[in-house]
């Protein structure tokens, strides 16, 4: 979808949008406030935020963790927020101003934000098939990370509301168990990132790849 058309489709989910060159301001009625709306407002972030500056007002965090760093609050807004138990629990209730009354979407909904990482980092072993010198690894003394502490680990990741989890190394590729470790991490439903020089993907790993692998950063 064009940036055009989609501006546009958001315009009718009750909100206001400012646009200069490549700035673009939206404002959101709390009383036309929907789950559509919040949809088409992700979908402008994840497809044009890397060539926008984006900011969204009007909106609790909570209503969108994944866009924290997009939404302000407009200090001249008189409207009348509220804060309650769930927000208490909230690692943004100092900066957030809580919880508009116009809007009508169910507060249950809503989950407070904790203080988790939002991506763990796994260096799963220290070999790697190349010599950068900008590389502060220890090549000479290769470790790898053991399955069963890989299992244990990403187990804590999703008790913890982690979402996201990063391999990397070394190179990745040359863990013995790294399609298991892909698998694994899947199968919790995590996003999955992996860090490769793509030097060493033989044909088995290549078919894995599709299927476990949110994002590939050669």
């Amino acid at each position: 979808m064009t940036i055009e058309k989609l501006l546009s489709y958001i315009q009718t989910q009750g909100t206001r949008l400012e646009i200069n060159n490549f700035l673009i301001k939206v404002t959101v009625k709390p009383q036309s406030l929907s789950r559509k709306t919040i949809a088409s407002l992700y979908l402008l972030l994840n497809s044009y935020e890397n060539t926008y500056f984006i900011t969204i007002e009007n909106l609790p965090y909570c209503l969108m963790p994944d866009a924290q760093e997009h939404i302000v609050y407009n200090a001249k807004d008189k409207r009348t927020y509220c804060h309650d138990s769930i927000c208490m629990e909230c690692e943004k209730r100092n900066s957030c101003p809580g919880w508009q009354a116009e809007i009508p979407l169910d507060r249950k909904t809503a989950k407070p934000l904790q203080d988790i990482p939002k991506e763990v980092m796994f260096t799963i072993t220290t070999k790697c098939s190349l010599d950068c010198e900008a590389c502060s690894l220890d090549k000479n003394n290769p470790l790898d990370i053991d399955l069963d502490l890989a299992k244990q680990l990403l187990n804590e990741c999703t008790q913890s509301g982690i979402k996201a989890v990063r391999f990397t190394g070394g190179e990745p590729s040359l863990h013995r168990d790294l399609c298991k470790m892909l698998l694994m991490a899947k199968k919790k439903g995590l996003y999955v990132i992996l860090n490769t020089n793509a030097i060493n993907i033989k044909p088995g790993l290549m078919d894995i790849l599709p299927k476990t692998v949110n994002n590939i950063l050669i």
